[in-house]
């Protein structure tokens, strides 16, 4: 890795014009507002495809993050958060001065090559901010025939204004960085080569918001270029496509990224074709101790971020899923992975994995469900489960939404007042799960099943009553409905594990 003078980035902050003020919350809008001007299609059709094809092979290594970059998403919150911050702010700003795709893009790209070389960094939202504005100051300068105003590009929700000296020093640092490199290849590179002038209006437009859509989700940072255009292309058109078969020609021996790549951009363009967004879920680890939350897709609905991600004490993560997504959330602990993500937890494994991608949880486990609303019918339906036992404590409570929206949860630590027979216990012995009844005495009574298997023949049971006095906004056993099943219109909600005692 090279040297580089973070002087500028880690500025006295008595450079800024004002101090931080309330954050904002980001707009949404529709990706398909996004304008292709002239310049962002290839329009020479006496261009040979094939040549500037594998030439951008040849040079999409050099516009690449460094090594390791993805997994430092994967295991740093704060920086995956900076991240997201950044890419929001970069879309945001260039939708409203309705600049080029390809400049969203070309200023994606210095974002994420520029942050896999400060990666160490402790990130903080005014550096966020500087940088996210110079990279897309970069991006229009180097592309785009009408430059912005540097007034102009902070006008997008931020908590600090930056002097124009500011803002070039920090164009400086970057273009230093980045060995002043800004003709990228992205995905977007290979998308628009290979769509040419031929294609329909639609089918560009579907391709185009797909992969601004994916920009956003720090698991395509793992993708190269082409792989990403590859499986957009995937999604978005029949097998048989030409444009498919020369992709695929330089991915004889990659098949297996093309195919995890279009596994989650098929979710992608699942939730950017349900008009009018999503929901928002946001975590929070107040735990002591680093956590793995799982997430679990039901039915035939996919997980976000591959289902697993790493959080530290204190952090914070974020996914997004459409509406009428199904599905449960669970926190690991005391977990153990290699590179590859293989590796085993104490409590919670899905298949020795730190992506569960699809898969359930390992009892005990404090689940938390829910069930969002459709455009059709905005109730949400969530709640905290003890069914399948408990390891951590945990809410979940939604953000707005209205009167009646109530917190879901465990928040005490039931592994202090565990049943010696229901306890659950790590290699050197301590505690770290409580069974519940079922998984400890297998019986149909216990378990709901058999002859007890309906509402009026499972009856809560000595020990549901005892967890349920603990924790009476939780299900203590299976049919305990009345008391714990929580409905809501909110489109945003806060999962937290180890939450504050109220």
């Amino acid at each position: 890795m090279k040297d580089i003078d973070h002087k500028t980035l880690l500025c006295d902050e008595d450079l800024f014009l004002s101090s931080p003020t309330s954050p904002k919350q980001a707009q949404n809008y529709s990706f398909s507002s996004f304008s292709l001007n002239a310049n962002g299609i290839l329009q020479d059709q006496e261009v040979e495809r094939e040549e500037v094809f594998m030439d951008y092979h040849r040079r999409e290594k050099d516009y690449t993050p460094c090594n390791g970059y993805s997994m430092k998403l994967d295991v740093s919150a704060n920086l995956r958060a900076a991240r997201s911050k950044a890419v929001q702010y970069i879309i945001d700003v260039c939708k409203r001065l309705d600049v080029s795709a390809t400049t969203v893009f070309n200023a994606v790209n210095y974002l994420d090559r520029f942050l896999s070389l400060c990666s160490s960094l402790k990130w903080e939202i005014w550096m966020v901010e500087l940088v996210s504005i110079s990279c897309a100051s970069l991006a229009c300068k180097f592309y785009d025939t009408s430059i912005p105003s540097l007034y102009d590009l902070q006008m997008e929700h931020l908590e600090h204004t930056f002097k124009p000296v500011t803002i070039q020093e920090m164009e400086i640092t970057i273009l230093k960085a980045l060995d002043w490199r800004l003709s990228c290849v992205t995905a977007f590179s290979f998308a628009n080569l290979m769509l040419g002038p031929t294609r329909s209006g639609p089918m560009i437009d579907k391709v185009t918001r797909l992969l601004l859509h994916s920009l956003l989700d720090p698991l395509m940072t793992k993708f190269k270029a082409s792989i990403i255009a590859t499986s957009a292309l995937k999604c978005a058109t029949e097998e048989k496509d030409g444009a498919i078969t020369m992709l695929n020609k330089i991915h004889v021996d990659e098949m297996d990224h093309v195919e995890n790549c279009t596994k989650i951009l098929k979710a992608h363009l699942q939730a950017i074709d349900i008009a009018g967004g999503g929901i928002q879920v946001k975590l929070v680890n107040h735990c002591n101790q680093s956590l793995w939350p799982g997430v679990q897709g039901t039915g035939d609905h996919p997980a976000p971020n591959l289902g697993g991600f790493h959080m530290g004490p204190m952090e914070e993560a974020f996914f997004e899923v459409p509406f009428g997504w199904s599905g449960r959330v669970w926190a690991r602990q005391g977990c153990f992975f290699d590179k590859s993500g293989n590796g085993t937890c104490q409590t919670g494994n899905c298949g020795n994995q730190l992506h569960c991608n699809g898969l359930g949880a390992s009892p005990p486990i404090t689940m938390v469900e829910m069930t969002f609303g459709t455009e059709n019918s905005s109730l949400s339906y969530y709640d905290v489960s003890l069914v399948d036992g408990f390891n951590i404590p945990v809410s979940m409570s939604p953000i707005g939404g209205g009167l009646g929206c109530r917190v879901a949860g465990c928040e005490v630590d039931l592994n202090v007042c565990c049943p010696s027979r229901f306890e659950f216990k790590s290699s050197d012995g301590k505690v770290v799960g409580c069974m519940s009844a079922c998984l400890a005495l297998r019986t149909d009574k216990y378990c709901c099943t058999g002859q007890y298997g309906s509402p009026d023949m499972c009856k809560p049971t000595l020990f549901s009553h005892l967890f349920k006095s603990i924790c009476p906004r939780a299900y203590s056993f299976a049919f305990d409905d009345k008391t714990s099943l929580n409905v809501c219109k909110a489109t945003r909600y806060l999962i937290t594990f180890c939450p504050p005692m109220r």
